[in-house]
């Protein structure tokens, strides 16, 4: 059997997505039924041209799905963001339009997924990921962008 494939699927309206699990790069052969996922519609509204300060986007439940700062239209401070429930999923810092500085991603729960920073878009130094038990699940190495050895990008316990 080839590559198992988690399709994530098509939305059905503003709150439901159908997800399929296919076994094959052409995603033509199912390995089960599909299932009905709560997939929640964020809308995005693009800032307008040369946007200077903080801008929001909402999901169709009337809950924030974006916060982000801007700085002549570019993104250039903090970004947030957020689930379908109103909890914080990812924070990341931009500079020029370009990841730079800490990003850490969360549970649904609040509990810290993963942690790790970014110079100039690139990933580097330690990268740890979190279960929601507080687990850590693996760590990664990276060294100018790049895994420094995947050999060594070790999982948790």
């Amino acid at each position: 059997m080839g590559r198992v494939d988690a399709w994530p699927g098509d939305a059905l309206d503003d709150y439901w997505a159908v997800t399929l699990q296919l076994s094959d790069f052409g995603h033509e052969r199912l390995l089960g039924p599909p299932s009905l996922v709560r997939s929640v519609r964020r809308v995005w509204v693009q800032p307008p041209t040369d946007y200077t300060g903080t801008w929001v986007t909402w999901h169709v439940n009337g809950q924030k799905a974006s916060e982000n700062q801007y700085a002549n239209g570019r993104y250039d401070g903090t970004c947030v963001g957020f689930y379908n429930d109103g909890s914080r999923y990812i924070v990341q810092h931009f500079m020029d339009h370009v990841c730079d500085g800490p990003e850490t991603g969360h549970c649904r729960s609040g509990k810290k997924l993963r942690d790790g920073r970014y110079q100039r878009g690139k990933r580097v130094g330690t990268w740890p990921w979190w279960s929601e038990n507080g687990q850590v699940t693996s760590v990664q190495e990276h060294e100018a962008g790049q895994p420094a050895d995947p050999a060594k990008a070790a999982p948790g316990p």
